[in-house]
């Protein structure tokens, strides 16, 4: 469906676009739609961007528990993480990426960085 020369979806996206308006818009096109569903279109429109990042986060997350980090690695020889992430790492020993990005003190970047380095260790 077009409204005004766009697509009804990409205008459903506006946050000012209010969800009697879309009924009406919908209702004019195909007939009437029960409300709950019309919400519930317009919502998973709206918020499709964010659940396609959270897929691609778990993806990521499942690709991290399976990559182990090797026993010999240790923290302090890794340049570019924080102290807090060396000191959790050498403190808990976590076998895996994804073990590791699930301790508190972690951060995504340094999860990166650990994963750089695994990657290096691997090529060696």
């Amino acid at each position: 469906m077009r409204e005004g020369g766009a697509r009804l979806a990409d205008v459903v996206k506006r946050p000012e676009v209010e969800i009697a308006w879309v009924t009406e818009r919908v209702a004019r096109a195909i007939g009437d739609v029960p409300l709950p569903l019309v919400e519930r279109v317009v919502n998973d429109i709206r918020y499709e961007g964010y659940v396609l990042r959270q897929h691609a986060e778990v993806r990521r997350q499942s690709e991290y528990d399976s990559v182990s980090i090797p026993e010999s690695l240790d923290p302090r020889e890794i340049r570019g993480l924080r102290n807090e992430a060396v000191e959790t790492l050498a403190r808990f020993r976590p076998r895996t990426l994804g073990q590791a990005s699930r301790l508190a003190g972690i951060s995504p970047a340094d999860v990166t960085v650990v994963a750089m380095w695994v990657r290096r260790i691997q090529r060696t």
